[in-house]
């Protein structure tokens, strides 16, 4: 399994951002860090609690608030998750249209290492020229 960082635009037509294929067992965190994407002034993001204390120049990034252990969220703190998470959904259907092409979704079995990465930046590619 591998994973890529993967940037839209607010209504996920466009991928703006794509970073290097990594391994799954890499941390959505660790892997923006090391990506270290360029964003312009005055940038908002939004991410599920994998990017929870990212930080990025020019960013401001929204991220769901957690269940304090052994108490509930309250209703103004579901509301918000629950509204971050109707705008995160375009990331997660651009991301399900880049994996339509098989290829990045199945397991590569060839000796060169730059082949996941070329095949992932075709599929986006392919994707942004769909949209």
């Amino acid at each position: 399994m591998v994973k890529n960082t993967i940037i839209t635009n607010a209504t996920g037509r466009r991928v703006v951002f794509l970073g290097a294929t990594r391994a799954g067992s890499v941390h959505d965190k660790r892997a923006a860090d090391e990506d270290a994407p360029p964003f312009p002034p005055g940038s908002a993001g939004r991410g599920d609690s994998g990017y929870q204390g990212y930080l990025a120049d020019n960013l401001t990034m929204t991220t769901p608030t957690k269940k304090p252990k052994g108490r509930d969220l309250t209703p103004d703190q579901r509301a918000a998750n629950r509204a971050l998470s109707q705008q995160r959904i375009y990331v997660e259907h651009a991301i399900g249209g880049i994996k339509v092409h098989q290829i990045v979704v199945e397991r590569l079995r060839t000796p060169d290492d730059d082949f996941a990465d070329l095949a992932m930046e075709v599929a986006t590619g392919l994707f942004n020229y769909k949209s």
